[in-house]
């Protein structure tokens, strides 16, 4: 009796085992190029299906970039851009949202090379890609400041929501609110 209940413990488990094995099937697979590491990566879909996919790429001549494409719902790039916020700093980004103007929304962090500070970065883009501005806010209180988590407002504005360090190595969490042109409309620490 007991060979059999072992039997047939097997034979269920093998068989949960062949029931859970899914076939995946690939209808497209995107790749660029191939950097040496990427470390961040956000994504988001638009209102037509299409995904916007940011990361950082390592260049050979200034460090961490912010690459971020836009692909069709059937895996054909629509465009790509390449974002470098000054030279020999190293961006990232870590938020990626589309507002209801229908403009994208990156947020990132962007370290100045040699002096270990980091700064909000933040950029509005259009549907073609095209950078409309961008912004870096920088916090007087911190030598880090990493944005985390945005939302954008029906009307254009972002809040965005991250950490600070300061010297003594002592977080903060810290809110900002950006109008829909770019300008800083405050700062809140907690």
């Amino acid at each position: 009796m007991k060979t059999i209940f072992v039997i047939l413990v097997m034979f269920a488990l093998y068989s949960l085992e062949i029931k859970s094995q899914q076939v995946v099937n690939n209808n497209w697979v995107f790749n660029y190029g191939v950097p040496d590491s990427v470390n961040y990566l956000v994504s988001k879909e638009d209102n037509q299906g299409n995904i916007l996919v940011a990361s950082n790429i390592i260049t050979q001549t200034h460090g961490n970039d912010i690459f971020i494409a836009k692909i069709a719902v059937n895996g054909d790039t629509i465009w790509t851009k390449q974002y470098n916020y000054t030279f020999n700093s190293h961006d990232f980004p870590t938020c990626l949202e589309i507002g209801s103007n229908n403009c994208i929304y990156l947020c990132g962090g962007s370290i100045t090379n040699n002096q270990n500070l980091v700064d909000f970065v933040l950029l509005k883009i259009d549907l073609n890609g095209n950078i409309l501005w961008e912004k870096r806010y920088n916090s007087a209180s911190y030598t880090v400041d990493v944005p985390q988590y945005m939302i954008i407002a029906n009307n254009g504005d972002a809040y965005i929501t991250g950490f600070g360090v300061n010297q003594s190595n002592n977080y903060d969490f810290v809110t900002i609110k950006v109008s829909n042109n770019g300008s800083l409309l405050w700062t809140k620490k907690y």
